[in-house]
């Protein structure tokens, strides 16, 4: 049956990308498009009940009243959660019970960007295999069904505070070290719940950039490029700080930078975390991006582990993840719900350098007392496979988190617009998906 135009609508379907869609606006992301998106989310779902969040860009408000439009004219009831990070986003549909979700962002991107990340139950991402294809042709074809004879209900809710409880509830800060730490929010996302996470712990903060402003009047929410980290380098060399933690626009990925003002490499951020987990976990079972390096493989067979490359992209891990899960012989019951936590690992947990005394023991054993000779040096799980590099002044992160994602160098800087994650999945290295599965 045909839908409510009275002809074809016109979009340019370019700017459907393997997990998102993100173009420009108002010329290819605008109010309209972002309508009739929402009417082709619900009726791919065949939801009758979804959340909706926006991050900080100018136009995000008015995209996200469209796409709300849209979603209720199909019938289904929309849960308006304002603005947060694409992890709250996450957490929220799994917490609420929802059939769905969208946030309205365009993650790393320069401001006269904006997009839409669509999830479904289980906050499993949408993407160009499963669901966005299926939207795109509803609309350029015209064959959404005509409108629900009663549009859906709208109704507001503040979900962050619960987020923030449940983020704290893998960590103890009690065993945390008071490291001196400079985040740098880029005037994004991080700047709403960032403080609400590190105002618990006992790390001395400086924070640059926390004022939420989508014109970026510092510079891009994009870690990746060296010019918008050169105020969080300055800073942290300057202070002689511990290490350094930015995040993107919508503060579902953080990246290092360690005490002499270096940026870490992901994939050896992921394998200390591995081994953090493998010290706790033994026999666990490691997913890791294609792109990464040895490190992360190393250190699981240093451990008797298991470690599994894994096509890129969150969507493909997470899909992963609950194929080994529910094959296990013991698959655990919490795994929906720790599912949810990991892009919130990513953002949050990832960055508020959970160390415990037994883990730093033990690494301390197994290097030496000259490589554990204090705070500052090296992330020392990773420097052997590094080839001496020195990551950071920490000598171990423990994080109760079954999948870490944290974002990596590039062998050369883009501003985005690729068809990966996140607008990155060309870029070697510029998302590090890894997973760890209990045994």
């Amino acid at each position: 049956m045909p839908g409510d135009t009275a002809h074809t609508m016109r979009i340019n379907t370019e700017i459907f990308k393997a997990y998102d869609i993100r173009g420009l606006y108002p010329g290819e992301v605008n109010e309209e498009v972002a309508r009739q998106i929402g009417r082709g989310f619900v009726v791919y779902l065949g939801a009758s009940k979804i959340g909706v969040s926006r991050d900080m860009r100018v136009s995000s408000p008015g995209i996200a009243a469209a796409f709300i439009q849209g979603a209720r004219e199909q019938g289904a009831d929309v849960v308006d959660y304002g603005m947060l990070g694409t992890d709250m986003l996450y957490f929220a549909v799994v917490n609420d019970g929802l059939e769905g979700g969208a946030q309205i962002t365009a993650s790393h991107n320069p401001k006269q960007y904006n997009g839409i990340k669509m999830v479904r139950s289980g906050a499993l991402p949408l993407s160009g295999d499963q669901g966005l294809g299926e939207i795109r042709d509803m609309i350029v074809n015209d064959t959404l069904p005509r409108p629900a004879a009663t549009p859906g209900s709208v109704s507001p809710r503040n979900i962050i505070f619960e987020y923030v409880e449940k983020v704290m509830s893998f960590i103890d800060p009690s065993v945390i070290t008071p490291f001196t730490v400079v985040l740098d929010a880029g005037s994004g996302m991080a700047g709403l719940v960032a403080p609400l996470l590190f105002d618990q712990l006992p790390c001395k903060t400086t924070k640059l950039c926390f004022d939420i402003d989508g014109t970026f009047p510092h510079h891009e929410a994009n870690p990746l490029l060296a010019e918008n980290r050169r105020d969080i380098t300055e800073e942290v060399i300057r202070q002689k700080a511990d290490v350094g933690i930015a995040w993107d626009g919508d503060a579902d990925r953080c990246f290092f930078i360690d005490g002499s003002g270096e940026f870490i490499s992901g994939d050896f951020i992921t394998a200390l975390l591995a081994e953090a987990f493998l010290l706790k976990h033994p026999g666990a079972t490691i997913l890791y991006d294609l792109r990464a390096s040895y490190a992360v493989k190393d250190v699981v067979a240093k451990y008797g582990a298991t470690a599994l490359m894994n096509r890129v992209g969150h969507a493909f891990f997470k899909s992963r993840m609950r194929e080994i899960h529910s094959g296990a012989a013991h698959p655990r019951a919490d795994v929906e719900e720790e599912h949810v936590a990991a892009r919130a690992a990513a953002a949050a947990a990832g960055a508020l350098l959970h160390l415990r005394g037994d883990q730093h023991q033990a690494l301390e054993h197994d290097r030496g007392a000259e490589e554990a000779g204090g705070d500052r040096g090296a992330l020392q799980g990773c420097a052997d496979l590094a080839h001496g590099r020195h990551l950071c002044g920490l000598p171990g992160l423990a994080l109760q988190r079954p999948w870490v994602e944290y974002g990596t160098a590039p062998p050369s800087e883009s501003r985005g617009g690729d068809d990966g994650d996140d607008g990155a999945e060309a870029r070697r290295g510029a998302v590090d998906h890894s997973g760890v599965i209990a045994p």
